[in-house]
């Protein structure tokens, strides 16, 4: 009777536990230390803290996707059983994560240094890869880097947008067509 009722308490601190943190016991807590190695992002949508988020357990590997990902919603549809709720933990400090941005504007010299200045030297964030392409007067450009969080790539595109000779600049992901469509329009 006495190991029961231990029982039940250490349930019901764990069951408060996980309400605080605003989770049930079967969600993965993404970032927080866990047993499972193998927890990678989807490459279609490059999920960073702050992003609403599932799992999908793929044999071997947990891939992370960003809840409005297609591939995600497909994954969803075709193998339900095999997907897990999860969530970022609160504390991914010093941990950086690949995001990548399609910025559109006006071609004109100097542009994609302007833009570089942005990333590197004010907000401080390492660029992995950069592809440009310009036609007529518009210039299209693929910045790759790594972030903290949303809020941080989020901050990025609006001081980006706010550049006078930028018309648009979104997060992209992968499923995006590479180049040629937003020009030639």
């Amino acid at each position: 009777e006495t190991y029961i009722s231990t029982w039940e308490q250490r349930k019901k601190a764990l069951e408060a536990r996980f309400e605080e943190f605003g989770v049930d016991e079967d969600m993965l807590i993404i970032g927080r230390e866990t047993n499972i190695n193998n927890i990678v992002t989807g490459q279609c949508c490059r999920p960073v803290p702050g992003d609403d988020i599932l799992a999908y357990q793929d044999k071997d590997r947990i891939v992370v996707h960003r809840t409005g990902c297609q591939k995600a919603i497909r994954l969803m549809s075709s193998f339900g059983k095999n997907i897990i709720q999860a969530k970022w933990a609160d504390n991914n400090k010093g941990i950086t994560f690949q995001a990548a941005i399609k910025v559109v504007g006006l071609d004109r010299f100097g542009m994609l240094n302007d833009l570089i200045k942005i990333i590197s030297l004010q907000m401080k964030l390492y660029i992995r890869k950069v592809s440009i392409e310009s036609h007529k007067d518009l210039f299209e450009g693929h910045f790759h880097m790594y972030v903290r969080d949303n809020k941080e790539l989020n901050r990025l595109l609006e001081i980006i947008a706010d550049h006078p000779h930028v018309y648009t600049a979104t997060r992209l992901n992968n499923e995006e067509e590479p180049f040629g469509r937003t020009l030639s329009e």
